[in-house]
């Protein structure tokens, strides 16, 4: 006879973003684990996501101006 069994996987939860300001200084953190990666586009008509260059611990801080940038995590 072969095994048979049926299981249960608990659906993963869902990463998030905050932000946070001082002065001109916004810090981005989010949740997600070690595989998750934050990226960002300057437009959400025509995104063009991409990786963000110096998160470390699941957070960066970069400093503020007048551009718009979108945020997302994504896990491969």
């Amino acid at each position: 006879m072969d095994d048979f069994g049926v299981y249960s996987l608990s659906p993963a939860e869902a990463p998030t973003v905050s932000l946070r300001r001082v002065a001109d200084q916004i810090t981005v953190s989010f949740t997600g684990g070690a595989t998750a990666v934050l990226e960002f586009t300057d437009s959400l008509s025509a995104p063009n996501w991409q990786p963000v260059a110096g998160v470390v611990a699941n957070s960066i801080t970069l400093t503020a101006s007048n551009a718009q940038q979108y945020f997302l995590v994504v896990q491969p």
